[in-house]
């Protein structure tokens, strides 16, 4: 039996409008499922918080920036239905989509080139838990701040995260939203210590580096 099953997978722009599409599905793949209610609110809360928070923290790229890829690297996908590992210590297989060309007038090899795409990925496990997975571009500069945050949270219990909202939210009505910058902005935010309080468990999480500038952030909930 495989340890992880695929629900879906989607890597791309990530819209209000996207989040909401993608919330639908997965609601009906869980009720597919034949998950019950209680369940399917829990998971659907920290969806919600997951995907929100892609929006929230990722970064851009530069067009002129973007990594060529190794072409002696093979490349794998994920099929839907196809067993997955979606632990804490295993990237997302496929975080980086390779855009190639095979038109057959090209005189010359064209370099693959590594586009890093926002990812979503859901998945069950055999016993009855949820593995939500995310991946997105985030500016060097802003990860020691992340990974204080997250390594904080992840010390906590379910007191202590209580104890953490209630001081985040005090904090955030003192704050001089004019002088803030964006990282102290999103820094303000409630969404991990939610995700945190509702699933129940630690986050999974990695820093892949792409160049000087930008890596990959990659954060795993079980619920």
């Amino acid at each position: 039996m495989a340890e992880h099953k695929l629900i879906f997978m989607y890597e791309g722009e990530f819209t209000q409008d996207i989040i909401l599409s993608l919330l639908r599905v997965a609601e009906k793949k869980m009720n597919a499922l034949g998950e019950n209610l209680k369940v399917t609110r829990k998971v659907f809360n920290v969806m919600t918080e997951c995907l929100q928070n892609i929006v929230k923290y990722s970064d851009q790229i530069p067009a002129e920036a973007v990594q060529v890829a190794n072409t002696d690297t093979e490349t794998t996908t994920t099929e839907p239905n196809e067993s997955v590992s979606l632990n804490p210590d295993t990237k997302p297989a496929n975080a980086a989509d390779v855009v190639t060309t095979d038109e057959e007038d090209a005189e010359e090899e064209i370099p693959e080139v590594v586009v890093y795409e926002p990812l979503f990925i859901i998945g069950r496990r055999p016993e009855n838990k949820y593995a939500i997975a995310t991946g997105n571009i985030i500016l060097n500069e802003k990860i020691e701040a992340m990974q204080e945050r997250l390594d904080l949270i992840n010390g906590l219990d379910k007191f202590g995260l209580l104890k953490y909202y209630q001081k985040t939210v005090k904090a955030n009505m003192k704050r001089d939203k004019d002088k803030e910058t964006d990282l102290d902005r999103n820094s303000a935010g409630l969404g991990f210590i939610d995700m945190a309080r509702k699933s129940g468990n630690k986050f999974g999480y990695d820093f892949k580096p792409v160049n000087d500038e930008f890596s990959y952030f990659y954060l795993l909930v079980t619920v």
